[in-house]
């Protein structure tokens, strides 16, 4: 069950780290300004979408470990840069804003005042669709409140605390879930749902990449596995009999 699971969610990662060779900084033809029909422009959104590979990476690894929290930091900072080069792409005035960012404490506050999570979203609804968008809004929210921030909804999952002798109370937090815990497993499930979104996006920066047809189709007949994926973690995705 688990290793079915598992080459599901590292496939998805091959699929977007076989189209990156870091050597040459080339994204499958995605390397900037002037390299190619399928170039994401401004050059700079290229490098936060493969930071947001990145991040999605490390929090595939950290749920195989079983270290479960920081999975959804991850998984958020994954979404917050792709979101960050789709409005770069969108308005290339934010390039210069953001690379400026540490230039005065005037700068730092304009780049503060542009890059919202907000405005990136507006910013995604003006590329794609208002649907898309929201379903998207909705990832980034479960990210939050399962750990991404420091919540009471996802911190105390982990606390358990019992009472010892003398009325004393022992307070414990799990660092790591085990194999087979739902809550490993609805880590692999996030790391997968908030993946192909991500990838998505990175394909909507770049609208006239020579394979863009292809590579699309590929996440979409990844995400239409999705409930298959889930049922094989074991989890329920049917709706209540009545």
């Amino acid at each position: 069950m688990i290793c079915s699971s598992v080459y599901l969610l590292f496939f998805m990662s091959a699929i977007l780290h076989g189209l990156t060779d870091f050597s040459t900084f080339n994204w499958y033809g995605w390397s900037g300004a002037g390299h190619g029909a399928g170039c994401i422009n401004p050059s700079t959104a290229a490098v936060l979408i493969l930071n947001a590979h990145s991040a999605f990476r490390a929090g595939i690894r950290m749920a195989l470990s079983g270290q479960l929290l920081p999975v959804f930091m991850t998984l958020r900072g994954s979404i917050e840069s792709v979101l960050y080069a789709n409005a770069m792409v969108v308005n290339r005035d934010l390039e210069s804003i953001w690379i400026d960012r540490d230039h005065d404490e005037r700068a730092r506050a304009n780049c503060r005042s542009e890059f919202t999570i907000g405005k990136a979203f507006q910013y995604l609804s003006k590329a794609q669709d208002r649907q898309f968008s929201e379903a998207l809004q909705e990832a980034y929210q479960s990210t939050i409140d399962f750990g991404a921030h420091p919540n009471s909804r996802s911190l105390l999952k982990s606390v358990r605390i019992d009472e010892i002798e003398n009325g004393k109370h022992l307070l414990n937090f799990a660092y790591v879930h085990g194999v087979g815990s739902f809550e490993l497993r609805q880590s692999l499930v996030a790391c997968a749902e908030v993946g192909i979104m991500v990838f998505l996006v990175a394909l909507i920066c770049s609208p006239k990449h020579p394979g863009l047809e292809e590579l699309n189709q590929r996440a979409i007949d990844l995400q239409g596995r999705g409930i298959q994926f889930v049922r094989d973690l074991g989890l329920n995705v049917d709706p209540p009999s009545t």
